[in-house]
């Protein structure tokens, strides 16, 4: 018999803003996974601001922080993250 667990947690709301027409961004990403099914990547990010607009931060959203053991604490093989540099 399969069971459904559901867990609420408070987040503040993200609302993403899109980007003006003209500006732009290059992404150059390398993946790899070793022979525990473990990933590493390396990603390079080149944005354009062409707007008049001053822009004072960029956001990244990163969707693989649902899967770690503190957002999630019912998962069986949480995943874990690591960043070296931004």
């Amino acid at each position: 018999m399969e069971s459904t667990v559901t867990k609420k947690v408070s987040r503040e709301e993200f609302i993403s803003k899109g980007v003006n027409p003209g500006n732009s961004s290059d992404y150059d990403i390398k993946l790899t996974m070793d022979t525990n099914g473990n990933f590493q990547f390396e990603l390079t990010c080149l944005i354009k601001n062409l707007s008049t607009d001053d822009w004072e931060q960029l956001t990244f959203y990163f969707i693989p922080n649902i899967f770690t053991k503190s957002v999630s604490p019912e998962l069986e093989n949480p995943s874990t993250v690591n960043f070296h540099n931004i």
